[in-house]
């Protein structure tokens, strides 16, 4: 009976410990910890070279050009149109082939406004040219500028127009690169301004038909000197008064979103460098002659 009774109770208490049996425990966790430790100066933010450190104080030494003025700010050759015309004098006459009946030179005046130019010399741009002729019968042209050279030569063009009438004109056109070209402006004169000239040789065709031609013929050659940057002018460049407002940016201080930069000494200096060969203030009517590059 107590064999029983002792057996009864062993297996009564492995049943307690198997029905007492925990699930396995899973915990989950959020770390925060710091990587590394280091101090963050004005000179980790700012990448440039125009920040430095001197007695303990940094110093912003910030170096540009705030305004640079160049000779085509104050010196602009407009776009300008020359018509050179020759009208026949004669009421009427015979041109055998292969005769020049026409060799003339005329000037022109470029608006200058008060600039009084005697030289350039062109940088870039170029001269547009129309030649048109009422003859009837195929036509040569030698359209020359005079004072307009480039290693000593001269500017000069040939072309050959189609047989025409008034009416409707035997047209050619071309265009010359003036990069390069130095022109005087003086006129035929050399004691002028602003001016530049023109010759024309008409030839009738050496093979065509003689041709009459009267004083209601007029054969001409119109030139546009187009988009005219110089790079040296040699004159009286005007009166002017250049002013201007300027914001200059310190890109090495963008990284900085707020606050302050106490600025306890702060000194500027302004360097101005004429490289133009003419006074930068000169009295009230005074006239500023010179050259300029």
């Amino acid at each position: 009976m107590v064999m029983k009774h002792v057996f009864l109770h062993l297996s009564l208490l492995l049943w307690g410990l198997s029905a007492c049996k925990r699930e396995q425990a899973v915990w989950e966790s959020d770390w925060k910890v710091p990587l590394l430790k280091d101090t963050l100066t004005l000179n980790q933010l700012v990448e440039d070279s125009i920040l430095s450190i001197s007695g303990g104080y940094y110093e912003l030494s910030v170096n540009r050009t705030i305004y640079e003025l160049n000779l085509s700010d104050v010196v602009e050759i407009p776009d300008t149109t020359v018509k050179h015309t020759y009208a026949i004098s004669l009421n009427s006459f015979t041109v055998p082939p292969g005769t020049s009946f026409v060799n003339n030179v005329q000037e022109h005046e470029i608006a200058m406004g008060d600039i009084e130019l005697k030289k350039i010399r062109v940088k870039k741009g170029g001269i547009s040219i129309s030649v048109q002729s009422p003859i009837e019968t195929k036509t040569y042209f030698t359209v020359e500028l005079p004072g307009v050279t480039k290693n000593g030569i001269t500017l000069q063009q040939d072309f050959v127009a189609p047989a025409g009438t008034n009416a409707n004109p035997g047209q050619v056109n071309g265009y010359v690169d003036l990069s390069g070209y130095e022109m005087d402006l003086r006129g035929a004169s050399l004691g002028s301004f602003n001016k530049i000239q023109s010759k024309m040789l008409v030839k009738s065709d050496p093979d065509g038909p003689t041709v009459t031609v009267g004083n209601q013929d007029s054969v001409k050659f119109l030139f546009t000197m187009n988009d005219i940057v110089i790079d040296y002018a040699r004159g009286y460049f005007g009166n002017e008064l250049v002013t201007d407002t300027i914001t200059e940016n310190i890109e090495a201080l963008e990284k900085i979103l707020s606050g302050l930069v106490d600025l306890p000494a702060a000194s500027m200096e302004l360097e101005v460098i004429n490289g133009l060969k003419i006074n930068g203030n000169q009295a009230k009517g005074g006239r500023r002659y010179g050259s300029a590059s």
